[in-house]
């Protein structure tokens, strides 16, 4: 059962996710909205239903299992093509958002079109590092910063999503540039949490991920993104920042993780990180 006429869809691709999705749910139900205009779209990428993991919670819609292992970025597509807000969030499935996310954000998304929350990076609930400042979030500090930044935007700005790795960094930059390059920034935090099977801490991700920079460029430098040609080239740009500060992770060896990185060298005089 899912609700009628919901003001908000939450997106949550799922891969492996039993142990962690009701945990993610949860804090939706925490993020400050009534229950009732509030949907959670979840699309299965492992071949396994989630009805009955999520069997008490009602506002919930999910799309049939089929594709298996076809990535986040088609399976947040499959989400989005059944979701009926009118504004679309995203949440993975083993992330968390802060209590009273949606109270913070929804206004600044109806004002703006877009807003996005600060990142906050744990590993066995200590955090690694925050991300995101001053109430504004631009093209500038996606490409500085490296970390992930999750919008809450009207749906006329949600795209579809590509298959390559950091579809979601890609899909952030879309959305900032259709709005001019800034969007809001809310006093509120989207929780990352790093476990051992996360992502960036896979053998070989970082290798991948100066390729797939360099495709999302050159998208959008020959016009085939969504990103609008006045705020092209700092959008590009964003993706030469990311990949200079893939290449200085590649060529230290004192931190495994990104995240680490990232958080380690944030704010240090000459390094490419904004946070």
């Amino acid at each position: 059962m899912a609700v009628q006429d919901p003001t908000v869809s939450v997106i949550i691709p799922a891969h492996a996710a039993h142990g962690t999705i009701a945990q993610a749910v949860a804090s939706v139900r925490r993020a400050g909205l009534a229950p009732e205009t509030v949907e959670v779209s979840v699309a299965s990428d492992d071949g396994d239903a989630y009805e009955t993991t999520l069997a008490d919670d009602v506002n919930c819609r999910f799309c049939p299992p089929g594709p298996v292992r076809s990535g986040p970025g088609p399976a947040r597509n499959r989400a989005v093509d059944l979701a009926k807000g009118n504004f679309i969030a995203f949440l993975d499935a083993d992330d968390t958002w802060a209590d009273g996310y949606l109270t913070t954000l929804l206004p600044l998304a109806q004002h703006s079109g877009a807003a996005f929350a600060s990142t906050t990076a744990f590993r066995d609930g200590r955090v690694v590092g925050q991300f995101g400042s001053g109430g504004e979030l631009s093209l500038e500090m996606v490409g500085l910063s490296g970390a992930s930044f999750h919008p809450l935007a009207h749906r006329d700005l949600v795209g579809m999503f590509a298959t390559e790795r950091s579809q979601d960094t890609f899909h952030t930059i879309e959305v900032l540039g259709l709005l001019g390059g800034t969007a809001p920034l809310g006093d509120t935090s989207y929780n990352l949490n790093l476990g051992d099977h996360s992502t960036t801490r896979q053998s070989g991700f970082a290798e991948g991920l100066a390729k797939d920079y360099q495709t999302y460029r050159d998208r959008i430098l020959s016009g085939t993104s969504r990103v609008p040609a006045q705020v092209s080239e700092r959008a590009a740009q964003a993706f030469r920042d990311r990949i200079a500060l893939n290449d200085a992770f590649l060529a230290q060896s004192e931190c495994s993780s990104f995240y680490d990185f990232i958080a380690r060298n944030a704010g240090k005089p000459g390094a490419s990180i904004a946070a």
